[in-house]
């Protein structure tokens, strides 16, 4: 097989896999972190922990592609592109070696060969995760690149053993796994395949080396445990820095100990490598800068070895990592059973990759149709064998290769599981799986499913060699699984083609703010789209977005405070040592509700920003860490957190223990509970000097305190001084839904929307009803139903669009459109009341039987709702029934409760002769019932 035409396959492989990721990439921001790289990609930022530097660098790059009018395409590149290479890849590796194994003479062989590069390279590109990270700014697609292409160099380096420099191979290899760290760690997991497959493949010539090579990695070892056991005198666990690097360096020099002989050239290649370590001091040279966007604020060595090390998330030892496992804490699990359960939760998302079913049941809430769930899990189970097979093949035939390939996927795969210690799967169907992943976590695992395609190829191949009077059907299967992932995927969340909805979902919420606004908001999906707006789109950069989530840590509040303009009165200081502390109530410690910083740091705020000042009176806790080193001193070794009565207190020179730049102390008036506190600083009306809103993504915890002052302005609400309870801006909040806002995508049906995309478009339509409410409140029906109709395009499940319009149809004695919501309704989601309505025209029209049926409809769908009864017995008494009546009405005055809510329906539906009916029956069973009496009186 010669080299152009093989070059010339992978060209048109390439080009294949491209071109779709190309037509299904988003065209712009999308939710989750992809939005925060861009912003930060655009502008240089820092991004969160552990910071990806050359991840950023690389995305600001492509940012310069003169191609669409939105940078963000052009960076998006920078996923889909190395996808695509990587796959190419795998395609190429995969024909080199089935060329080894089986030379090919005839052009049906080749055609053969091609064909299975074709089925592992297709796999490997559109499995669900990898083609989802192919199309996001996220970081994992261009990791797997660099991981596929390590793979490669040392496939290539074997290819070229023996000749002058292949050594080289293997240097390059370490020294993009150094670069590789300032994008994601996942590269790292083919470093073990490698030295294996090197030390395999290379063994006789290494031979008269084992005994330095194995020193080498024992020192290594021993050097690794050292660190981990002196983590307390060192004060943190560098075990995995320095054991990584050392690990990096080693895999450069053992396989060349015999050729490259220099000191000098040794010393050269470990400087060249430790240089490609040295990317994460971008993070500390922008941050000192004052980027848009500074996660944790890294300006000092000590804060960016915080940020690589991500301490913001929790212990970073490698033991505090790996035990206890998150899915025994609260289950009580044994370590096999926990472990048991972690594996499961890879298994869930390997299910996802090939065929429709149970991923798409589980994202986008859908009933899937059991044809499709046949052939769902006989499709998974046929790739699945055949990804199995190769791995047997490999190893049957190339332990070198098999070590290579299958360290890779092991390690991307039960190795990141150990790891990575995950919780359960948020969408785990057993309750008492607890604590859960805030969300799905199939993303991790793109680069073990990428390795899982390489092998499938293999398995055809191993297949067919026992077949070998099938041998012709090869191609033709090759091609089929090749194209399931393609097609059941196509159709899937993986598919970004025209998805504008975090854009347009950044952008409408910044213009729902007045000029200078702080916004508070709740997450990463109502932040970083807001973020890419600003920073990107160059939308509203007047409104300063408070995240409160990132609130409690100090960098955040510093930022706010002295980049964004936020009025402050904390002192940097105060700042950095605010800590919880449950709530003081009539002067008592109410230890059941606890407030945190960020509580302390929106209570500031409000009060700055109303021009009121309270005294800081009460003294508060300092962290020993947060003092200069002659302070620290002063205190107990142990005492990391110093108490009040330990430092204002007077030395025996009559100086105070601490300066007072160093004391830290809070208004009393913090502590109150919310309500308390709001009806404090409002009592005297609230005149703020720039307007502040809450989105209305943010949880009631955050607001509960605020409610009766919060007005309603589309996506946010506005702190205002009058308490009205749900306050609402009707003109502005019209305007912006009507007129201002942007829904590019949201009622497009091809561009998927999971959970929780479903569940930020509910804010939508909660503005929508709400909105609706008040038009009809104030008697503008026209208004109210068009509210209506626009917030019913969104699906929102358990919110009555339909009920309102049915209602105000009626009003308006719209019966043509009235009947064609009830006919889209009772069709299509049936529920009692539209069944009853339907039922009713129906019995106005005199069509008696149809009228029966939508009532039993009504009553089926829920035996106990009035509803239904109430249609039943509105029937019989029109058809003049006496006896089905009589029955009907006797049967419901058994019961006390259903019998005051038909009356009361009937009542409400204008039905009071029945309504008299049935209480007289009530009436006859008990005579000495009052209230009865009373109301038949009143009838």
């Amino acid at each position: 097989m010669k080299n152009k035409e093989r070059l010339f396959a992978v060209f048109l492989v390439f080009v294949f896999i491209s071109g779709f990721y190309l037509y299904t990439m988003q065209p712009t921001a999308s939710f989750w972190d992809a939005s925060e790289y861009l912003a930060c990609g655009y502008t240089l930022g820092v991004p969160h922990p552990p910071g990806s530097p050359l991840h950023v660098i690389l995305r600001r790059l492509f940012s310069f592609l003169p191609i669409t009018g939105d940078p963000a395409f052009s960076m998006n590149l920078f996923s889909a592109l190395p996808c695509a290479i990587t796959c190419s890849l795998i395609f190429l590796m995969v024909i080199t070696i089935l060329c080894e194994w089986k030379q090919p003479k005839k052009r049906f062989d080749k055609t053969v060969i091609y064909s299975l590069g074709f089925a592992s390279a297709s796999v490997s590109a559109f499995a669900f995760t990898p083609w989802w990270n192919a199309v996001e700014a996220e970081a994992y697609a261009p990791a797997t690149f660099i991981l596929v292409f390590s793979l490669w160099l040392a496939f290539f380096w074997r290819h070229h053993l023996g000749e002058a420099n292949s050594g080289r191979m293997i240097i390059l290899i370490a020294y993009l796994f150094a670069l590789s760290i300032g994008i994601h760690l996942i590269p790292l997991l083919a470093g073990p395949g490698i030295f294996i497959f090197v030390m395999l493949v290379n063994r006789e010539h290494l031979k008269d080396r084992r005994n330095v090579i194995i020193s080498a990695l024992v020192s290594w070892f021993l050097i690794v445990i050292l660190l981990m056991a002196l983590k307390g005198p060192l004060g943190e666990d560098y075990s995995f820095i320095v054991g990584m690097v050392i690990a990096v360096i080693l895999l450069a020099l053992l396989p060349n100990i015999k050729t490259i002989r220099s000191p000098l050239l040794r010393i050269l290649i470990v400087c060249i490598i430790l240089i490609g370590f040295t990317t994460h001091l971008y993070l500390m040279i922008r941050a000192n800068l004052h980027p848009m966007i500074n996660e944790t604020a890294p300006t000092t060595l000590s804060k960016l070895w915080d940020a690589f090390s991500r301490k913001q998330y929790g212990p970073s030892a490698v033991t505090s990592q790996l035990f206890p496992r998150k899915t025994a804490i609260e289950t009580g699990y044994s370590l096999p059973v926990a472990l048991f359960w972690q594996f499961m939760f890879y298994f869930r998302y390997f299910t996802w990759q090939f065929m429709p079913w149970p991923r798409e049941a589980i994202i986008l809430a859908t009933t899937t149709h059991k044809v499709i769930q046949v052939l769902s899990v006989l499709g998974t189970f046929a790739i699945t064998i055949l990804g199995i097979l190769g791995m047997y093949s490999m190893y049957k035939r190339d332990k070198g290769y098999f070590w290579l390939f299958f360290m890779a996927f092991f390690l991307a795969s039960v190795g990141l599981i150990l790891y990575m210690n995950f919780k359960f799967s948020p969408s785990d169907l057993n309750p008492f799986h607890q604590p859960r992943e805030v969300r799905e976590r199939f993303y991790f695992f793109g680069p073990s499913f990428v390795m899982f395609g390489f092998f499938v190829g293999f398995g055809i191949f191993e297949m067919f060699k026992r077949l070998k009077r099938w041998i012709r059907y090869s191609i033709p299967l090759a091609a089929i699984i090749g194209i399931i992932p393609l097609l059941s995927n196509f159709s899937s969340p993986a598919n970004r083609h025209a998805n504008y909805m975090p854009d347009d979902y950044g952008y409408n919420m910044l213009i729902s703010c007045d000029r200078d606004a702080i916004l508070y908001t709740n997450g990463d999906n109502d932040t970083f789209p807001l973020w890419f707006a600003q920073a990107v789109k160059k939308t509203r950069l007047d409104v300063r977005i408070a995240n409160l989530s990132l609130i409690n840590t100090d960098w955040y509040i510093k930022q706010l405070k002295n980049d964004m303009g936020v009025l402050i009165s904390f002192t940097d200081f105060e700042i950095e040592n605010l800590m919880p502390h449950p709530v003081v109530k009539d002067g008592k410690i109410q230890r059941d509700k606890i407030l945190f910083v960020n509580d302390f740091a929106v209570r500031d705020i409000a009060t700055m920003n109303a021009e009121k000042r309270f005294e800081k009176k009460l003294f508060m806790p300092i962290r020993k860490e947060t003092l200069p080193p002659e302070y620290r001193k002063l205190f107990p070794k142990d005492m990391e957190i110093i108490p009040p009565q330990y430092y204002v207190r007077r030395k025996a020179s009559g100086e105070w223990m601490l300066p007072s730049s160093f004391w830290v102390r809070i208004p009393e008036e913090y502590l109150l509970p919310d309500e308390e506190f709001v009806e404090l600083l409002m009592k005297d009306g609230y005149e703020g000097k720039f307007p502040i809103y809450f989105a209305t993504t943010v949880s009631r915890d955050n607001t509960i305190g605020w409610e009766p002052y919060l007005s309603m302005e589309g996506l946010v609400r506005k702190i205002i001084p009058e308490k009205g309870g749900l306050y609402f801006n009707l003109e502005k909040t019209d305007s912006l839904v009507f007129q201002e806002y942007r829904y590019r995508s949201i009622f497009n049906k091809s561009v998927y929307k999971d959970e929780n995309v479903r569940k930020l478009l509910s804010n939508y339509a909660i503005c929508l009803f709400s909105l609706g409410m008040e038009h009809q409140k104030r008697g503008d029906i026209d208004k109210a139903i068009k509210c209506y109709e626009l917030g019913k395009k969104f699906g929102t499940v358990g919110i009555p669009f339909d009920r309102m319009m049915i209602n105000l149809y009626k009003m308006k004695g719209d019966t043509v459109k009235l009947k064609e919501i009830l006919l889209e309704t009772v069709e299509k989601k049936p529920d009692p009341f539209s069944l009853y309505t339907a039922g009713r025209i129906k019995l106005d029209e005199g069509d008696y039987a149809e009228a029966g049926r939508y009532f039993k409809r009504a009553q089926k769908l829920d035996p106990r709702n009035p509803i239904g009864i109430s249609g039943m017995l509105s029937l019989y008494y029109r058809m003049g029934d006496s006896l089905k009546f009589f029955d009907l009405r006797d049967s419901i005055v058994e019961s006390p409760e259903l019998t005051g809510n038909v009356i009361g329906f009937l009542q409400q539906d204008a039905e009071g002769e029945i309504a008299r009916e049935i209480l007289k029956r009530w009436l006859e069973i008990h005579p000495y019932d009052t209230l009865a009496q009373k109301m038949l009186e009143e009838m």
